[in-house]
């Protein structure tokens, strides 16, 4: 009980709330009993598992920026090595998409607003409290041979004033963090290389709040 009060304290509000409704729907107006709210919690592991984007979110790409909605398996895009601390043009090997009803999140940087699931990862250089910001099992690895400052945070957890890089090499500081519903069609990229590669959205419309 101990492990589950630990696991419990290091959820979100959104989570916690999450866990209960699925807690309450499993078990009705009885009592959960420890190996019930475990299950639930490896349920809600899963199902919080989604680092997707929305439809319009453009990619950089070789030919330029392209709605990742249009990417197929073997297009190249722009991703981040962190041990060379220099974007370069990775092949595209898997493609997902599916449908989202949840949180989104809205992070501002350079006047751009990028929308995604609650859990997308971010590489934040640097930022208040940085170190101790919540490290869920889905985020990536980070190298030994890391040569760029800074680690994976969840969109959940950006902060106004952290600072990340653009492919143009400026560092730029987090400018705003908005929550809000989606529902609709989400994406994701995954390209051939370690989890040190990381693709991000230069551009995109700012979805509809439902």
């Amino acid at each position: 009980m101990y492990q589950l009060a630990t696991q419990w304290d290091n959820l979100s509000d959104y989570d916690k709330g999450y866990l209960i409704g699925k807690v309450i729907g499993q078990y009705g107006a009885g009592i959960a009993t420890g190996a019930g709210i475990a299950k639930v919690l490896k349920q809600l592991k899963v199902a919080r598992k989604v680092n997707y984007l929305p439809a319009g979110t453009r990619i950089a790409t070789e030919e330029g920026l392209r709605p990742i909605e249009t990417l197929h398996v073997g297009d190249l895009v722009w991703a981040y090595d962190l041990v060379a601390s220099q974007w370069r043009l990775c092949r595209v090997k898997d493609f997902s998409t599916r449908f989202y009803r949840g949180e989104f999140i809205y992070i501002t940087v350079a006047g751009e607003t990028i929308a995604s699931t609650y859990h997308y990862p971010y590489w934040v250089i640097r930022g208040q409290d940085l170190a101790s910001r919540p490290w869920l099992e889905h985020l990536p690895l980070i190298p030994k041979e890391v040569t760029t400052p800074g680690r994976w945070v969840d969109s959940c957890d950006v902060r106004v004033g952290d600072e990340v890089l653009l492919r143009d090499g400026r560092i730029v500081i987090v400018e705003r963090v908005n929550f809000g519903l989606f529902e609709g069609s989400v994406y994701n990229i995954e390209v051939i290389g370690t989890p040190v590669l990381h693709c991000r959205a230069e551009r995109h419309s700012r979805p509809q709040q439902q």
